[in-house]
């Protein structure tokens, strides 16, 4: 398995060179591990199956109707049950955490977009006042899910805040 994630990743970057878009994170299904994800720097998602020879993707979230607007930060495959396929989440600095759904293409869900956390109201300093007014949203860096349930996950930010969350 580690061989064949090599070989791919060097067609990967190969490719990404003469495309100028770097694979950022990559995440093998555990199911099928011949499936890859990866997440680019400029925000698109795409699906591998590493046994194909072809440098082409089985899908690109760039024929989606949706793509993250920055670079994908991490990537997680999540069991929804026997009877359903798996999903696979994503998040990414521009704060968006996405389910995507390989059933016919790469349909996305967007679970939750992530906000800043200001200071209370009662800390009264100028520069939490001021920094509020920056940005509201909070840019993702990485995501977990709780094994035995995977309706909860943990999402961390740049910040260094920690959200709890549920689908």
């Amino acid at each position: 398995s580690f061989s064949i994630h090599l070989c791919i990743l060097s067609s990967l970057l190969s490719l990404s060179l003469s495309l100028c878009l770097f694979p950022f994170w990559m995440n093998s299904n555990r199911e099928h591990a011949n499936i890859l994800a990866v997440g680019l720097y400029d925000g698109n998602l795409c699906i591998y199956d590493v046994r194909k020879e072809s440098d082409t993707p089985l899908l690109q979230s760039v024929f989606s109707s949706f793509k993250h607007s920055d670079a994908i930060w991490n990537i997680k495959w999540i069991d929804k049950g026997s009877d359903m396929p798996d999903a696979l989440v994503t998040i990414s600095t521009d704060g968006h955490i996405v389910q995507w759904s390989m059933k016919k293409g790469l349909d996305h869900k967007s679970l939750m977009k992530l906000k800043r956390v200001t200071a209370s109201a009662g800390s009264g300093s100028a520069a939490s006042k001021s920094d509020a007014f920056i940005s509201r949203s909070a840019s993702g860096m990485c995501i977990d899910f709780f094994p035995p349930d995977s309706n909860f996950y943990l999402a961390g930010t740049e910040e260094g805040t920690v959200h709890k969350c549920s689908c």
